[in-house]
């Protein structure tokens, strides 16, 4: 039992004196994290003026979040910030860091002092540095790191005084304050860079926790430490890294990738595990983020009924979600392409900050329904505003400045409100254009460039406004983000919440109906729709089980006459049906052995007519039948073989009850003459075989077997019949 009873003390011993005397070698730390200031023992103190004392701030600092700064007040000011009591030791050095915020010369200076009596700014009367601004001040962009030593009072009671007096106005920063040995091995956390803040669900493809450390000892790391870094909330998640730090190395640290999903508040606590660390009070950094579900929603009054939902799976519980369907730009107008202004468009400002006005585009009857208004023109500014009247707030550059936009009469739907630049420096390809296709017309910004941004910071959206000819219904528009063709640059500062001031949303006339689905003022996201997970889709509507724009499923049926049953590629288009029948987009398929083939297309939209047309290389364009068919739940279905009647002018090969595309028109000239048969003959007797256009039955081989088919169709005169030959085009259109 006597054993133990000593043990017992001799444990108390190490625990009370040995331990403490190797963490002890830090008389004094101050690194003004703790958010409560002054720190407790710490008192701050001025004289000549009522303002200007030392004060808490989170801007520039040395390290972390917190420094204590010294503002200008009045000329004459005194400043004093004055430490709690402590004890130095022989051998002991007052180290800290100081920083002047402006490189005009304002003769302030900067004094540190101490006292052996109490703390009180009277008693201050020992200087132990002096600093004159213009003199022996630290360069104005970057922190000194200064130590003094405090041989000359070990073993007493002192105080430090930081004393700032200013003369004519700058102001002063101090950090990491620390009296005692200097530390052999230290490492410092110095913040947690993501995530943090607030932000959207599914706004990120994936989170890469990331930190900053700092070794603060005077000597290298040789042997790795572990760095952990965990979250706890509605998903829990921990990852740890082994670092090597050299004395004074800054270094950013990326763990393992994560996705988080679901909405709520989460916890950070990032640590590292520095054996003997004698500085235990800066090994953790504590914070936290929350994640928010911005991919559906609207309803409210204030959005004036209309709804949002988007394409991202965070968005699977909304009544209805579109898909990314990136719509064709196949026959699009520029307006200004690499640099290049279309001048036949009235164009007001220039590339940087511009817009366009363009009107009497739309087909008969239609218009953009919005807000209860109709409205058929559209003015597109180059900073992504669309307006539908022209207001030279189409000009602004500057989205936090929005009431400037919100508080004119100006009907506007801002598909990425940003300072955007089309001119000059702008990435290869960097085009504004639009295009009316049916029943949509399709705004698009391709490599859209960040004025002034870093060499791929640039973005890549469209918005399509859908028109109506029904007078009680407001359109419904969308807005789409391709992640394929923006840059890696604005990729990388989308993901880390560190892109410039942009507005994603829309408002009526005057502003009293709004939606904000996203927006970034100067100080960080408020609103938190996604842009980016993948490429992303938000369909806006006053119909929330409407928001379902997607690509059509186009299923056909056809036989080539010469070929069939074998299979060659064809060009199928999708062209309106008003004159003058644009080809609105238009895909190279290949069938099967059966004549079946399989499509998606971007353009074509429920209850609108479109003709479907057929190119072959050696065979007859054939369209439809007359008036166009409509995609129905984003699918038609058309057999092309079934019946005369399902080609346009019935010009389909009736043969044993199955209906045939005519075989034979080998220069593409829209009929089957005797220019087609010399061509095939000619090949033939050159022997050509291989992949030619006077191959009519694909066997390889040009012979007289391709010269019959031509021959036969020539003798009937076989042309290629559409609405472009009827002299009454202008009247043939949607039913």
């Amino acid at each position: 039992m006597k054993c133990f009873y000593i043990g017992a003390l001799l444990c108390l011993i190490y625990t009370f004196y040995i331990i403490p005397e190797s963490c002890a070698q830090l008389k004094l730390y101050e690194d003004f994290e703790s958010g409560v200031f002054p720190s407790p023992g710490w008192t701050t103190a001025n004289f000549n003026s009522s303002e200007g004392e030392w004060k808490l701030n989170g801007r520039n600092t040395n390290s972390g979040k917190g420094c204590a700064v010294s503002n200008f007040s009045v000329t004459g000011a005194e400043n004093y910030l004055i430490s709690k009591r402590f004890i130095p030791s022989h051998g002991d050095s007052l180290v800290f860091y100081f920083k002047q915020t402006f490189w005009n010369n304002y003769n302030d200076t900067f004094k540190v002092k101490i006292s052996n009596t109490d703390s009180l700014p009277g008693s201050m009367n020992t200087i132990l540095f002096s600093f004159y601004e213009n003199v022996n001040y630290p360069v104005y962009s970057g922190y000194g790191r200064y130590s003094l030593s405090l041989n000359s009072y070990a073993g007493q009671t002192v105080w430090l005084g930081f004393l700032h007096k200013n003369i004519n106005g700058d102001n002063i920063r101090l950090d990491n304050i620390t009296v005692g040995k200097a530390v052999l091995y230290d490492v410092s956390l110095v913040e947690n860079i993501f995530p943090k803040g607030k932000f959207g669900t599914c706004s990120v493809e994936n989170i890469i926790p990331s930190a900053k450390l700092r070794n603060t000892g005077s000597e290298n790391i040789t042997e790795a430490i572990n760095v952990t870094y965990k979250i706890s909330g509605p998903v829990n998640y921990i990852s740890t890294k082994e670092i090597l730090l050299n004395a004074g190395e800054e270094k950013v640290v990326f763990f393992d990738t994560t996705f988080i999903s679901l909405p709520g508040i989460y916890n950070v606590k990032v640590y590292s595990s520095l054996p003997g660390d004698p500085v235990l009070s800066n090994d953790t950094v504590n914070s936290a983020f929350e994640m928010v579900n911005a991919n559906f929603g609207g309803g409210q009054f204030f959005n004036g009924g209309y709804y949002f939902s988007n394409s991202t799976d965070c968005a699977e519980n909304a009544q209805s979600s579109p898909e990314f369907s990136w719509k064709d730009t196949l026959n699009s107008i520029s307006l200004i392409l690499n640099g290049d202004v279309n001048s036949q468009i009235p164009f007001t400002g220039n590339t940087d900050n511009g817009y366009f006005s363009i009107g009497n585009i739309l087909p008969q009857g239609y218009s953009f329904r919005y807000f209860n208004q109709n409205f058929d023109s559209v003015f597109i500014s180059t900073n992504g505003i669309i307006g539908f009247k022209k207001n030279n707030a189409l000009l602004s550059h500057d989205p936090t400045k929005i009431n400037s936009l919100f508080f004119i009469q100006l009907p506007a739907i801002c598909p990425f409100w940003s300072d955007l630049d089309f001119g000059s420096g702008s990435p290869a390809e960097s085009r504004l254009s639009y295009k009316l296709a049916g029943k949509y017309l399709y705004i698009t910004f391709d490599n859209a460039y960040l004025k002034s941004g870093a060499l791929s910071e640039y973005l890549s959206f469209q918005i399509c406004l859908e028109l109506v000819n029904n007078v009680s219904s407001n359109s419904r528009f969308s807005v789409q983000y391709n992640k394929e063709s923006t840059g890696e640059d604005f990729l990388t500062k989308y993901f880390s919440n560190t892109l410039r001031p942009h507005f994603v949303g829309f408002k009526n006339t005057t502003g009293s109906n709004y939606l904000k689905y996203r927006y970034r003022d100067s100080t960080g996201l408020t609103d938190y729709g996604t842009l980016f997970n993948s490429s992303v889709s938000v369909e806006f509507g006053q119909n929330a089980s409407l928001l379902n724009n997607k690509s059509s499923d186009l299923n056909l049926i056809l036989k080539l006459e010469a070929i069939h049953p074998g299979k060659d590629s064809v060009q199928i288009q999708i062209r309106d049906t008003f004159y003058p029948y644009n080809i609105l987009e238009s895909k190279k398929i290949y069938p099967d052995f059966d004549g079946i083939l399989k499509g998606k297309f971007s353009v074509p939209a429920e209850n609108y007519n479109y003709y479907i047309v057929v190119k072959h290389r050696n065979s007859i364009e054939t369209w439809s039948r007359e008036y166009g068919e409509q995609f129905t739940g984003f699918n038609l279905n058309y057999d092309f073989s079934s019946d005369s009647s399902s080609a346009y002018g019935n010009n389909v090969k009736n043969i044993n009850g199955n209906y045939y595309i005519y075989s034979g028109d080998v220069d593409q000239d829209g009929l089957i003459d005797l220019r087609d048969i010399t061509l095939i003959s000619n090949d033939a007797q050159n022997f050509l075989t291989g992949y030619k256009k006077s191959d009519l039955n694909n066997d390889g081989i040009i012979d007289i077997a391709d010269l019959i088919f031509c021959d036969n169709n020539a003798e009937n005169f076989i042309t290629y019949k559409s609405p472009l030959l009827n002299n009454n085009n202008n009247l043939t259109g949607n039913k």
